[in-house]
């Protein structure tokens, strides 16, 4: 039984240290749904919003322009968040339109 519990736990601690730790993150999410509420398909697209893939180290063009402006640390920093989602809006004018027109950056 101990080497049964030694095995599991060392299972667990390489699943630990071997998992992708890069995310999404949530704030950036929740600002952009309350920025543009009317983009359909970014409440089921979630992180797809800005990422790509199912490795969120993957970003599409409209995530690696807000990652130009933004770090992981601007989460609680609303008015910075609100603008660079403005600025990109505005410098990259496919995004600008795609979001005025009710659609995904990206699309």
């Amino acid at each position: 039984m101990k080497k049964f519990a030694t095995v599991v736990m060392a299972g667990a601690i390489a699943l630990v240290l071997t998992a992708n730790s890069a995310f999404a993150i949530k704030p950036f999410l929740d600002e952009f749904m309350k920025k543009y509420p009317t983009v359909t398909g970014a409440a089921t697209a979630k992180c797809g919003v800005c990422h790509e893939g199912s490795d969120k180290k993957m970003r599409n063009a409209y995530g690696k322009a807000l990652d130009a402006l933004l770090e992981k640390g601007d989460a609680k920093d609303t008015a910075k968040i609100d603008g660079a989602f403005e600025k990109v809006a505005k410098d990259t004018p496919k995004f600008g339109e795609n979001l005025k027109a009710g659609k995904l950056p990206t699309e």
